[in-house]
């Protein structure tokens, strides 16, 4: 949902993902925040058809590139 998060929010996910994704920079690059903020009120444990935010390890393996 691209317009739920600003270009510089949107900017800092993809290079967090394209840097590899790795968990201790989950938290100290942002990602973490900007994810609880703006994307878990949709994407979470109850919601049917769309990935679960909720949890790292899925967000990691939405984050890996093909």
């Amino acid at each position: 949902m691209k317009d739920k998060a600003t270009e510089q929010e949107r900017f800092t996910l993809m290079q967090w993902a394209r840097d590899g994704a790795l968990e201790k920079e989950y938290t100290y690059l942002k990602p973490e925040k900007i994810i609880a903020e703006k994307c878990q009120m949709c994407h979470n444990e109850a919601a049917v058809g769309i990935p679960d935010f909720t949890k790292f390890k899925n967000i990691k393996e939405l984050a890996k590139q093909d």
